[in-house]
């Protein structure tokens, strides 16, 4: 599922989506639109660290946040809360 390509064009769909450039406002938007609910502080923290670090990664990219973003996206959709239903 993590390497799917259609999971990978539905997560770039999502991160293209989100207007704000603000990591934190971009985190709790992704998780209010995948999970329906807000992160949690350590999950907002980790998020944040992994937005910088994958962005940075995609540094000869002009839109490496976006990328970061999409990676996160395709992260949260293979979660266990995004996936099942309680």
């Amino acid at each position: 599922f993590l390497n799917n390509p259609q999971v990978v064009k539905w997560a770039g769909a999502l991160a293209a989506s989100i207007s704000t450039k603000d990591p934190d406002a971009a985190i709790r938007e992704l998780y209010l639109r995948t999970l329906s609910r807000e992160p949690k502080p350590d999950e907002l923290t980790n998020n944040r660290s992994f937005i910088e670090a994958q962005s940075a990664s995609y540094q000869d990219a002009k839109n490496g946040q976006q990328l970061a973003l999409a990676d996160l996206a395709q992260v949260i959709f293979s979660l266990n809360e995004f996936i099942y239903l309680p």
